[in-house]
C-alpha cells in the first residue's frame, strides 16, 4: 500500500461509484466546491495497491470563518460519508486514519466523521486513532414507493401545510446566479438573525451550482410566490451502483412569509422530486443528539423517516486552542 493526496480522476469517481456506500461527499465534484470556496479547504488522502488501484478514499474538508476575529480559532474538519474502504479491509482503515491525523493535525481544531450509515464495524480502528464516538440521530425518508405513498406518511398537518402552501407557491430548481444570490439572501437573513451560527460564503453556493448540478450531483429546490423567492433547500445526490440517495444540506423558509409555509414546501421539494424520479431515500443529515430538546428534530420528525442514530466520531487535535473557541464563539454569538 501506498498513500497519496492526488488521485486520477477517472479512478477516483470509478471508485466512489462501484463502493456499496459511495456517495457524493467524497467525490471530485465536491472537492472542486471546496477547493474553490473561501475559507474551506479540501483534505484528499487515498490507498493504493502496487498496480495503484484504489482501495480506500477519505474526503474531508477544513472549514474556517471569515468574519471571525481569529481564523485559528474556527478552524475545524469535517467528513461526512468517509471514509470509503474496499472490503472494509481494517489495515487501509488505519492507513487512511493515521495519514489524515498526520496531514490535518495542524490545520484543524477537531475533526468530526458525520456517518452516513452503520460504522460499528469501524469502531476499533477510529479508536486505535484516537477518535471517541457519540450518538447522533436522523431521519430517513424512504422514496422507493413513489411520490403518493411518501406524501401519504406526512403527518396530517405537514400535508395539509404542503397544499396550503402550494395554493399560492411554486417549487423549482434553481437555473441562474441571481436566484442563488437571491436564495443565499433569504438564508443569510435566517441563519443571522436565528441560527446565530457561521455560514458558508455565497460562493460555496454558486460553486455547488455551477459544479454538481451540470454533474448530476446536486440540485437547488426554490420556493417562489409571485416571483420573489421565499424559500430554498440545497441537496447533494448520491447515485452509485446499489442506491441513489438525496440529502438534505441547507434548508430555509422566509419568516417574512410564514403564513405560506416555505420551510415545509422546501423540504417536501427533494422528497416529491427524489420519490418522482426513483430515488431510494432521502436523509435529512442529522436531527440532534438524543436525550436532548431540539425543535429542528420536532419538525423532520413529521415528514415519514425512520429514526436512526449512526452516530459520530471526533478527535481533538488542538486541546488548548480548541477550550479557546468555544470562548470565541459565544463572543461571536454576541457581537452577531
Amino acid at each position: 500500500m501506498r498513500i497519496v493526496h492526488e488521485l486520477d480522476r477517472e479512478k477516483w469517481s470509478d471508485f466512489v461509484f462501484r463502493h456499496p456506500r459511495g456517495n457524493v461527499f467524497q467525490s471530485f465534484e465536491m472537492y472542486d466546491v471546496y477547493r474553490n470556496t473561501e475559507g474551506y479547504e479540501p483534505v484528499l488522502v487515498a490507498v493504493l495497491n502496487d498496480n495503484d488501484d484504489v482501495l480506500g478514499v477519505l474526503l474531508s474538508v477544513v472549514q474556517t470563518e471569515l468574519s471571525f476575529f481569529i481564523k485559528d480559532l474556527t478552524a475545524r474538519a469535517v467528513v461526512w460519508g468517509g471514509p470509503l474502504v474496499k472490503d472494509d479491509d481494517v489495515a487501509v482503515m488505519n492507513a487512511l486514519l493515521g495519514s489524515y491525523d498526520d496531514t490535518v493535525k495542524s490545520m484543524a481544531l477537531y475533526t468530526e466523521f458525520r456517518n452516513l450509515w452503520d460504522t460499528s464495524v469501524d469502531i476499533a480502528s477510529f479508536e486505535k486513532n484516537g477518535y471517541g464516538r457519540h450518538e447522533h440521530l436522523n431521519f430517513l425518508v424512504d422514496l422507493s414507493r413513489g411520490r403518493d405513498e411518501t406524501f401519504s406518511r406526512l403527518s396530517s398537518s405537514k400535508r395539509r401545510q404542503v397544499r396550503r402552501g402550494m395554493e399560492k407557491s411554486e417549487i423549482v430548481i434553481a437555473r441562474d446566479e441571481q436566484e442563488i444570490k437571491d436564495y443565499y439572501s433569504v438564508l443569510h437573513k435566517y441563519y443571522s438573525e436565528v441560527i446565530k451560527k457561521p455560514l458558508p460564503p455565497l460562493s460555496f453556493f454558486q460553486n455547488f451550482e455551477r459544479i454538481m448540478r451540470p454533474n448530476e450531483k446536486g440540485l437547488t429546490f426554490l420556493i417562489k410566490n409571485s416571483g420573489e423567492i421565499i424559500g430554498g433547500i440545497v441537496c447533494p445526490i448520491t447515485k452509485n451502483c446499489v442506491q441513489n440517495v438525496i440529502y438534505e444540506l441547507y434548508v430555509v423558509g422566509s419568516r417574512d412569509h410564514d403564513s405560506l409555509f416555505p420551510s415545509v414546501l422546501a423540504t417536501w421539494a427533494p422528497l416529491e422530486w427524489g420519490a418522482s424520479n426513483g430515488f431510494d431515500h432521502f436523509d435529512f443529515m442529522g436531527a440532534g443528539r438524543p436525550g436532548v430538546s431540539y425543535g429542528v428534530r420536532e419538525f423532520k420528525a413529521k415528514f415519514g423517516g425512520e429514526l436512526i442514530s449512526y452516530g459520530r466520531f471526533k478527535k481533538i487535535h488542538r486541546p488548548t486552542l480548541n477550550g479557546l473557541s468555544q470562548v470565541g464563539f459565544r463572543l461571536w454569538q454576541l457581537l452577531h
